[in-house]
């Protein structure tokens, strides 16, 4: 920091004013302060007038008054001296002194917060490329994933269209009675995760009795949700639920609910199977051959990841046990929603030993990054990334679901043209399963490893001293 940036931080600035001041008031006082000694010696002489009393008080007189011209003099000399030699206006000193004021400082403070405020807005724009470019990313995998579907299923197989993920946010309904407490929730398909409740108060905020009103899901492939509004998460993706009351069916209002899946596979049915639609509760029969989305693996796919229990299947979602279905090829979901990514890892209580937060989507193939703290974490970066591709390399892929055990551990330079970070497993060594470069197209192809594309793993380095010992959680 050179000198003429250091004379334009409001805050030394500050400190430096206080200082002026106070010589100021040094400079004043003192010579005020001598010359009312000197009067004092002058009556000391008046009223006792004896020679050797008069000696000493006139020798006192002479060295207080000299020393008070002086006092009040060195403001004056630095002054001059100061305007004579220093008159380059770029000059730190001439800066300094230019800016050493009140009306400045406020004028600098005012300046810093517009360049804080222009280096916010140029942040949220480049997070908002960032999401525009992972649009793009997984219209280009979702190509790939369904080129794979029609390469690995060259016969004839049943089943109507698989596509999944979010969809467009369903409008909120509200009215004048009643409302929700919370009208966007985020839950998951895993054991940690998988309930929430629906909360209702009044316009006072007086809580109110769920069992004066109906709850409905738009969606019951997604969520299902009982009489008393809890709600039960099944598939990914994104839907609504109608709360209306029973004793006014006109006043309605609705809460968006989205499911987080950990992991989606494409896979074809072993034999014919019957199992229940949670959109119908009917019985439905499914062929050998039949292919669809399964919200998991298949129980002969791996461990450490949760087995699935329902396939989609067109616009139906059918449970089907994890033994009926064999594995083809991933099925990637769209990235989740601002709102929703925050509210999942707010409303689970995640904590960071530092401002720092990560999650490892795997279903959706995304690295979040969120600063803040417990119960108040933010999104503040977005990368695309590849995990582990378990069906080629089954056991070997090693990343599966880590909520509690991982955080920001070594940094280490392995020759790949960007240093790895390792996560600290609390188990000694370098770590495992590393944030490194190769990766970044939204994929699992690795043996376990979170890969980035070499940008993204750049600005990782930049911020290791920032980053390091914060959550990671692998989900």
């Amino acid at each position: 920091m050179d000198g003429i940036t250091i004379c334009e931080e409001p805050h030394i600035l500050s400190v430096l004013l206080i200082m002026k001041y106070a010589l100021q008031i040094v400079f004043t006082l003192v010579p005020i302060i001598l010359i009312i000694l000197v009067i004092v010696d002058l009556f000391k002489i008046v009223m006792n007038p004896k020679k050797e009393n008069v000696s000493g008080s006139i020798s006192m007189i002479g060295k207080r008054t000299v020393a008070a011209i002086i006092v009040f003099l060195i403001p004056v000399i630095i002054n001059y001296v100061f305007t004579s030699i220093i008159t380059n206006s770029e000059n730190p000193l001439k800066v300094c002194a230019n800016n050493i004021s009140l009306e400045r400082i406020k004028e600098l403070t005012e300046l810093q917060k517009q360049k804080l405020e222009a280096e916010k807005e140029k942040e949220r724009q480049k997070m908002q490329e960032a999401l525009e470019k992972r649009k793009e990313k997984e219209d280009s995998v979702n190509e790939v994933i369904q080129g794979n579907r029609e390469e690995n299923n060259s016969e004839e197989v049943e089943g109507g269209d698989t596509t999944f993920g979010q969809v467009a946010e369903p409008e909120l309904i509200v009215n004048n009675e009643f409302k929700v407490t919370k009208q966007r929730l985020a839950l998951a398909n895993y054991t940690s995760f998988n309930k929430a409740s629906i909360s209702l108060v009044d316009n006072r905020g007086n809580a109110l009795n769920p069992n004066d009103y109906n709850f409905e899901s738009s969606n019951k492939g997604i969520v299902t949700v009982t009489k008393d509004g809890v709600i039960k998460p099944h598939f990914g993706g994104i839907t609504n639920i109608i709360i209306t009351s029973k004793d006014d069916p006109s006043k309605k209002a609705s809460v968006n609910v989205t499911v987080v899946q950990t992991i989606y596979t494409n896979v074809k049915v072993l034999s014919k199977v019957t199992g229940n639609s949670l959109i119908t509760g009917n019985s439905v029969t499914l062929n050998a051959g039949t292919q669809g989305v399964y919200n998991g693996v298949a129980k002969s796919s791996i461990k450490g990841y949760p087995y699935g229990d329902t396939i989609k299947v067109g616009n139906d979602y059918i449970q089907i046990n994890n033994n009926s279905v064999t594995p083809v090829s991933y099925a990637i979901s769209s990235m989740y929603g601002k709102e929703y990514v925050e509210d999942f890892v707010n409303s689970n209580g995640f904590d960071s030993k530092t401002k720092y937060l990560f999650w490892t989507s795997h279903g959706s193939q995304t690295e979040y990054m969120f600063t803040g703290s417990k119960g108040n974490w933010r999104l503040y970066k977005v990368f695309p990334v590849n995990t582990g591709d378990f069906l080629h390399n089954g056991d070997n892929a090693g990343t599966k679901v880590h909520i509690n055990s991982y955080t920001v551990g070594r940094r280490v330079n392995e020759g790949l043209g960007v240093d790895v970070i390792y996560k600290n497993n609390g188990g000694g060594g370098r770590g495992s399963n590393p944030f490194h470069v190769g990766g970044g197209n939204g994929s699992p192809s690795t043996h376990g490893c979170t890969a980035f594309n070499a940008e993204d793993m750049k600005y990782l380095v930049s911020v290791y001293s920032d980053i390091v010992d914060s959550r990671i959680i692998d989900f």
